[in-house]
């Protein structure tokens, strides 16, 4: 008797078939957020190595010419500036132009010798060690004419918001009494700029009024330092908005000069909020002025030593003050996360 072999089919039938899906999908749908993680801690770290190089560079310059390198002649003395060359035998550049050969970019010193601020040869450059890879290298256009690459890191201003905080919250009085908040101000030698805004690392080469320059400001070196290298901000992450990261279609005003100007687009103090998050309540003139980060619950900052911190976007202004201030007499523990 002859015996038929029974063959049964093989495959999936559609129940197994949806819980593989529905497995996968669980899977994914944990795996996602870690991955996120992953690559923000990749991109923070890497924020922090760019901080490292700009504080290295800068240490670098102090080396070389014994001294920090400047905050130019101030906004004022940009303008005053136009596209000639530094004023009165001070560089009207910006620090972060200023460091340039020390990232090996001398050549865009040398176009500005031969065609002055022009966009194209000088003022839209990248520089990677000036970008936090969260916000990505970016233009800002003022008109089609002009535009400049932007920086994401600034040195510390004292500012009359700072002030008032501390007064409020601390009960502590910091000497500062400009008669306006404008930046370039120059007026009577009663208000010290100098002693009164600039109290960081990084000040200005002169005060400008015009096309004159009224008063040569000292030159900071490291001895000026006198709060320590280890407890003094040198750079930090300045506040934007995540919504203004290409501003192609919308002015920000106080950053169209970009890395290269002496204004609040390489310089800036305690913001109205303190340290913001790029998703910060869309105030301009908050977002102006302040430190800030793209990074959850922390700024990246780096120290006259060289050392780099994330600081808590939650830090006091009084332990902020005491942070970027080089010789004010005080030092906390308390600002770093």
């Amino acid at each position: 008797m002859k015996q038929t072999k029974s063959f049964r089919q093989c495959g999936f039938s559609l129940v197994e078939l949806l819980v593989v899906i529905g497995i996968v999908g669980l899977l994914i749908a944990l795996l996602l957020p870690a991955v996120q993680m992953v690559r923000e801690a990749a991109r923070r770290t890497q924020c922090q190595n760019n901080l490292k190089q700009t504080a290295l560079a800068t240490l670098n310059f102090e080396a070389s010419h014994q001294r920090f390198p400047t905050n130019g002649l101030g906004s004022e003395g940009f303008l005053a500036g136009g596209l000639r060359r530094p004023m009165f035998g001070l560089e009207n550049g910006s620090h972060l132009y200023q460091l340039l050969p020390f990232f090996e970019q001398q050549q865009i010193q040398a176009n500005r010798a031969k065609f002055g601020w022009k966009p194209e040869e000088v003022l839209n450059h990248h520089i990677p060690a000036y970008i936090c890879p969260n916000r990505g290298p970016r233009i800002h256009k003022n008109m089609p004419a002009s535009s400049a690459g932007v920086a994401d890191y600034a040195a510390f201003l004292n500012s009359r918001r700072l002030v008032t905080v501390l007064k409020q919250i601390h009960d502590v009085e910091i000497s500062y009494s400009p008669p306006t908040e404008t930046f370039g101000w120059t007026g009577p030698e009663e208000w010290s700029e100098e002693e009164d805004r600039y109290q960081g690392v990084i000040s200005k080469g002169g005060n400008m009024n015009g096309d004159m320059l009224t008063r040569k400001y000292s030159t900071i070196t490291m001895a000026d330092v006198s709060d320590g290298t280890s407890n003094t901000m040198l750079y930090g992450e300045k506040s934007a908005q995540a919504g203004r990261y290409n501003t192609t279609g919308e002015i920000e005003y106080w950053e169209v000069d970009g890395q290269f100007f002496p204004g609040f687009s390489t310089m800036r103090s305690w913001g109205d909020g303190g340290l913001l998050p790029d998703n910060a309540k869309d105030d301009r003139w908050v977002v102006r002025t302040g430190f800030g980060s793209s990074h959850s619950g922390v700024a990246n900052f780096c120290l006259v030593d060289g050392s780099v911190k994330a600081i808590s976007i939650e830090i006091a202004p009084l332990s902020f003050y005491r942070f970027g201030a080089r010789a004010d007499g005080g030092i906390e523990e308390n600002w770093s996360d």
